[in-house]
């Protein structure tokens, strides 16, 4: 049961204008609670059935972000503007039989009402996404917004579904971008504290350490004299033939915003393709937004590749050449020249 106030009484005023009526709305609050006349009585049941189909027509943002002061569920006082505009149109459909009896009204009516109610539920996504903090979720949300507004599926009530899609998938979508290349971005060197030795292990892989903290994959591990260890991992545990002295492997970074760009466009399509496939139902669409994330990926790869040397770095000390040079070998065969 909605409450009479004066704005309640102001959009009556407007849907019966409509239907080309311009009586039986009564001026004020006061006049309205002895109002007994029937188009009166007709227009206040008439608005309680459209004031409740228009809240309930979408999951509004400034529905779920009212106080309990605002009375959103009572009254139409403090409901936006286009709200408003779709619950005048809505009661005029509502009103056409009843008070005016024309049908032709009630059906043109209710066609307003359905693109004015389009539109401003098109208006409240919008206004969500922008309400958006997360980076990764807002571009995101741009790649897919225009197939799930004007994709010809039905409008979602809200966009909470699409964000915990892509909230589902993000970690899965950056651990499979990592793995796709030896990032230079991400590589990074792990000294080895201490290395344990089982010499009742079966085969030659007697001594383990623990995989670097936030490892994504591990590349390459090195023994005394930076020589390339012979290693395997099993579970988090690196076993290797010789103690290992450093670790070269691709650690896990979270924050995208310091991923290169072209990887992060990658990533988002990514997320992208899969929240258009799950949320927007186009399978078109997905395999586009799929196709821009392989190419985005494979550029990303280049640019990489190209930034990063190609013969293999030099490790630890030369005995010759510091010999020649007459100056002592490096302490640690991991001090660099």
């Amino acid at each position: 049961m909605t409450t009479t106030t004066l704005e309640t009484l102001r959009l009556a005023r407007l849907a019966m204008y409509q239907l080309r009526q311009d009586v039986g709305i009564p001026d004020t609050v006061e006049e309205a609670a002895t109002d007994t006349s029937a188009p009166w009585i007709k227009c206040k049941d008439c608005f309680d059935v459209a004031f409740a189909e228009v809240l309930d027509a979408h999951n509004w943002t400034w529905k779920r972000n009212a106080s309990n002061a605002d009375n959103i569920d009572t009254t139409p006082d403090n409901w936006p503007d286009d709200a408003k505009n779709v619950l005048v149109y809505c009661l005029a459909a509502e009103l056409a039989v009843p008070v005016a009896g024309r049908v032709e009204d009630m059906k043109n009516c209710r066609a307003i009402y359905g693109q004015k109610l389009h539109d401003a539920r098109v208006h409240d996504l919008d206004l969500e996404l922008a309400a958006v903090e997360d980076q990764d979720t807002k571009e995101v949300l741009s790649l897919v917004y225009p197939t799930i507004t004007t994709g010809g599926q039905a409008l979602p009530m809200d966009l909470i579904a699409a964000t915990r899609r892509i909230d589902a998938n993000k970690e899965r979508a950056r651990d499979e971008i990592l793995a796709a290349h030896n990032w230079s971005f991400a590589r990074m060197e792990w000294p080895v504290q201490s290395c344990g030795c089982d010499p009742y292990a079966d085969g030659l892989y007697q001594f383990t350490t623990p995989v670097p903290p936030r490892c994504a994959r591990m590349l390459e591990c090195y023994g005394h004299g930076g020589q390339r260890g012979d290693w395997k991992l099993v579970g988090q545990t690196i076993r290797s033939v010789e103690p290992i002295e450093s670790i070269i492997y691709l650690r896990k970074i979270d924050d995208t915003a310091k991923w290169p760009p072209l990887v992060r466009s990658a990533y988002v399509s990514l997320i992208a393709a899969d929240v258009a496939a799950m949320v927007a139902g186009s399978s078109a669409e997905a395999d586009r937004l799929r196709k821009i994330s392989e190419r985005n990926l494979d550029s990303a790869k280049l640019a990489d590749s190209r930034s990063t040397g190609s013969r293999r770095e030099v490790r630890g000390g030369n005995f010759y050449a510091d010999a020649m040079r007459g100056g002592p070998r490096p302490r640690s065969p991991f001090d660099r020249r």
